[in-house]
């Protein structure tokens, strides 16, 4: 087995003064917004031969918080012209951040396009985000 380490998000301790002293053991835990996959500790028994670590994988956290939207401030209208229906609306497209750091590009799901000749009304504009762990905002 390897020796233990760190995982990705995460952080262990190891009780006994020796990395590979019989019978100690490495508790793991993940930083906020990040869970364990597989066991939370590790010990370090033998194998009949050599010195090993049980379970044999070492655990790593996984993202569960999801992505942070962030809306526009406002939707950009011009008045329409006198005569005419409708008017040229527009907005900021929102943007979003991720505990892990990794950029992410929100998509529209539902809603009429972005700068286009509306007429007056209300009008339903959705977006959504999702990281790499499938989290969605």
């Amino acid at each position: 087995s390897t020796e233990p380490t760190d995982p990705d998000h995460g952080h262990h301790t190891c009780t006994g003064v020796q990395k590979h002293n019989y019978n100690s053991v490495c508790t793991y835990w993940c930083d906020d917004g990040y869970a364990i996959r597989g066991s939370n500790s590790q010990i370090c028994t033998t194998d009949g031969i050599d010195m090993v670590w049980r379970p044999a994988e070492s655990p790593s956290c996984t993202d569960i918080e999801a992505p942070q939207l962030t809306c526009p401030t406002g939707i950009n209208t011009v008045q329409a012209n006198e005569g005419e229906t409708t008017a040229l609306v527009s907005w900021d497209e929102p943007t979003a951040s991720d505990n892990s750091g990794k950029s992410i590009t929100p998509v529209q799901t539902n809603g009429i396009e972005n700068n286009q000749h509306l007429e007056a009304g209300y009008y339903d504009i959705r977006y959504e985000a999702t990281d790499g762990d499938e989290n969605v905002a």
